[in-house]
């Protein structure tokens, strides 16, 4: 038996940016790309980066969303929001056609997946997900004392889907993909998405629900 690899986030960017130097590849510079002064005025006398492993882009705001945002801020900032956003839930369910009752909403997806880890993780149910991944649900585990099983992903930089379902079904609390996968840049679509469903006839009707 031959011993399992183990992939680490960091190892997994490590040797890929290896890779990518030692075949020669080469990539436009975002160090060349035109940066709105605001972005690259240093900060408290320390260069402006840019934060790339985090989403964020060099480029700064569309000026269309700025005053969007400018137009907002005057008529609602001297206001408590409301506590019910009736008009988002309501084009959510409607694009998405499922009921009102199945959108929910919170601050980043962050949030969503520390109520979710909290929800549906336990000492008896784990959290199934790939490794590596976006790091939020195994953070959180440790608030619901569950841990997290990881299943490394496949020689092309996917989901072991299959792995990930078998595994729920012997500890899960819930199994978490991430797509596109961070931070591997693959895809799961939808008809591979269908097959995390639960086996068991009994479950896989309440997951339906």
């Amino acid at each position: 038996m031959r011993n399992a690899t183990i992939v680490t986030r960091r190892g997994f960017i490590t040797g890929t940016t290896l890779a990518i130097t030692s075949m020669g590849w080469k990539f436009p510079s975002v160090v060349d790309a035109e940066v709105p002064d605001n972005l690259a005025a240093p900060v408290s006398g320390e260069p402006a980066i840019l934060r790339l492993d985090r989403n964020e882009s060099p480029y700064g705001m569309a000026p269309s969303s700025m005053q969007a945002m400018m137009n907002i801020a005057a008529d609602a900032s001297p206001r408590y929001p409301r506590d019910e956003p009736t008009a988002l839930v309501e084009a959510i369910s409607k694009r998405l056609e499922v009921d009102k009752e199945q959108v929910l909403l919170g601050c980043g997806s962050t949030e969503i997946l520390k109520m979710a880890t909290e929800t549906f993780c336990s000492p008896s149910g784990a959290a199934i997900v790939a490794e590596p991944t976006f790091e939020a649900v195994v953070n959180y585990c440790p608030l619901a004392r569950a841990r997290a099983v990881k299943i490394p992903i496949t020689r092309e930089y996917k989901h072991d889907l299959p792995r990930m379902l078998d595994a729920a079904g012997l500890v899960g609390g819930f199994i978490f993909f991430c797509n596109p996968a961070n931070p591997e840049g693959t895809f799961i679509d939808k008809k591979d998405g269908r097959e995390i469903r639960p086996r068991d006839p009994k479950r896989r009707r309440a997951a339906d629900r």
